[in-house]
């Protein structure tokens, strides 16, 4: 997998009742910021997952995917 955590980790946090996931970058320049976004979103629909997530004031906030 080209994401972390790998498939086989989300499926497993998903299992257990996992429902908290974010997506984000470890980009080193602007110009690759969000770079396969999209590849992690098919994952995380594929896994099972239905929406993300982001905070804000340190509470949770959701969007569907």
């Amino acid at each position: 997998d080209s994401v972390h955590p790998n498939s086989a980790l989300l499926k497993r946090y998903y299992q257990l009742g996992g429902k908290i996931v974010t997506i984000g970058s470890d980009s080193h320049n602007s110009a690759n910021i969000s770079q396969d976004f999209e590849v992690a979103v098919e994952l995380l629909k594929a896994t099972g997952f239905k929406q993300l997530t982001w905070f804000k004031k340190r509470q949770p906030q959701f969007a569907d995917l």
